[in-house]
Formats: structure tokens, C-alpha cells, sequence
């Protein structure tokens, strides 16, 4: 007897909803990983100076042990002022960074928007480059603005993001020869999440001699997302059927399931419906 010949076809569709938008990890001055406000004097695990005076290479930035050396500090209770040392000794131009990592989600959709204070001028540099975003003048007590510790400044940069590792960088300085430290609060940030590349792989199982009897069907998934894979007999009938009524929900690991071909099937396609909106 004769085999019977399948045809089988693998195809993804990916839902409307797929681009979204996820949160940047990203922390504000002087908190821990949880963003509770670190002991003063103590180091911050988030923010290092990698650049200045007798810096050779970077050092963790160290939260100001007194927050108002003035009196007019600008205080947040979800951040803190740091510097290169406890008392905030400093005078030339130091490199305050943030790294944060992008992979996964889209950097051309990057949004990063915050609020900060330099004592007594700065500015902000994106992975190396002048976001344009400044108080005044580094090298000169001349500001262009109003002193920088007791107001509060907002930024937003939403260019020049990397795919990967980003450094945010605020440049300050104290051109009077004391206290210099940094503030940055309601620090946030978002980006897409970049729409991974499916493969729905077939493979044909010959349990019986005569026909093609199961394919079992693969695909890899990822978190946050909710998977269907649908059948039809005839592409121009153009009516998908699931095999199961559930969606599968990714977890990052290869999903495969087994599909039982009926008896005196010539042809059967299969398509993978992905959306990252949880299915009502």
C-alpha cells in the first residue's frame, strides 16, 4: 500500500499588542536595591565615580554624611546626596555613572525621564555623548542659572541608547572649592520590549507504515507572553481551529506538544498565534 502524503506548513503570527512597553532597572542616588534611602556615610551600590581628580579608576560613590551643609539642599525621601567622600571634599569635575542594561527591549523606544541637583553645577552625558542637559558652566562660579542644590531640575533623554550596557553619566563640580555632590530622584524609565524571532518547528512521526499518524510542534517562548497554536485544513478557507481552548504561557524555556493527524487527512497547516496581553 501506498503512503499517504501530508502536507504540513509552519506559520506565526504575532499579536497586535507584542510591543510593549517594560520598565528600565534603574535606581536614584544614595537608596539599595529595594530603593530604601542607605545610611549616611555609607557606599552607594549603584553609582560610582569613574572620573576626576586622583581617580585612576572607578570608586563607589559615598552618600553625603551631612544632607544639608547649607541649609538649602533639596531633600527627597527617595533619595539621598552623593559625592566622592562622606563630606562631600571636591572641588574639579567628577564623572558620577549609572549603568543600566537594555537587552531585550528596544532602544530606539528608550525613555528615561528624572529630577536632579549638583552642587554647584553638572551635566548629563548619555553612553559618553552631551545629552545638552545642564545648570551652568563647570569650570566658572559665573551659573547660568539659579544655584543648583535647593531647586529642583527635571531631565528627560530619549536618544542615544545602546542595546545592551548604557552608561548615564552626570558631570559636576564645585568651582567655590567645597562641598560638591549629586541628587538624582524619581529617576524612571521605559522601553519596548523587542518582538523575539519564532520558529514553529514541525517533525513528522511514522507510527504506522501507511500514513503520517502525529507531528510534534515546537517553539521557544518568552516571559510575558501568551502563546496559541492553531490548526486548518485549507489555507484558502482561511478557518484556524486551536488545537486546545488554553494559551500557553512562556517562561522562557522550548514549548512542544503532540498533534494526532485524523485518519484520511491529505494536508494540514499550522499557525502560532503570540500576544503579549493576557488572554480574556
Amino acid at each position: 500500500m501506498k503512503a499517504a502524503i501530508h502536507t504540513l506548513l509552519a506559520v506565526v503570527t504575532v499579536g497586535a499588542t507584542m510591543s510593549h512597553a517594560a520598565p528600565i532597572t534603574l535606581f536614584n542616588t544614595g537608596v539599595d536595591d529595594t530603593g530604601t534611602q542607605l545610611a549616611l556615610g555609607a557606599s552607594d551600590p549603584h553609582w560610582t565615580i569613574v572620573s576626576g581628580p586622583g581617580i585612576s579608576s572607578p570608586v563607589q560613590a559615598a552618600v553625603l554624611d551631612q544632607q544639608h551643609p547649607y541649609g538649602h539642599y533639596t531633600e527627597s525621601p527617595f533619595s539621598l546626596w552623593i559625592g566622592l567622600a562622606p563630606d562631600g571634599a571636591g572641588s574639579e569635575p567628577y564623572t558620577v555613572r549609572l549603568t543600566f542594561d537594555l537587552t531585550g527591549l528596544d532602544p530606539t523606544t528608550a525613555v528615561i525621564t528624572g529630577q536632579w541637583g549638583a552642587d554647584d553645577s553638572g551635566s548629563i552625558r548619555l553612553n559618553g555623548q552631551d545629552s545638552g542637559i545642564g545648570t551652568g558652566t563647570l569650570s566658572s562660579p559665573e551659573l547660568s542659572g539659579p544655584a543648583n542644590f535647593d531647586v529642583v531640575l527635571s531631565f528627560t533623554l530619549n536618544q542615544g541608547f545602546l542595546p545592551t550596557t548604557n552608561t548615564l553619566d552626570f558631570v559636576i563640580a564645585n568651582p567655590y572649592g567645597d562641598v560638591t555632590g549629586l541628587s538624582v530622584t524619581s529617576l524612571s524609565g521605559t522601553a519596548s520590549v523587542l518582538v523575539p524571532s519564532y520558529a514553529l518547528t514541525i517533525r513528522v512521526s511514522e507510527v504506522e507504515p501507511t500514513r503520517v499518524s502525529q507531528v510534534a510542534l515546537c517553539w521557544p517562548t518568552v516571559t510575558n507572553t501568551w502563546y496559541q497554536l492553531q490548526n486548518c485544513s485549507s489555507l484558502a478557507a482561511n478557518q484556524w481551529v486551536p488545537l486546545s481552548g488554553t494559551w500557553i504561557t512562556g517562561d522562557g524555556a522550548q514549548y512542544c506538544t503532540n498533534d494526532a493527524v485524523p485518519v484520511g487527512t491529505p494536508q494540514r497547516f499550522y499557525r502560532l498565534s503570540v500576544t503579549n496581553s493576557p488572554p480574556q
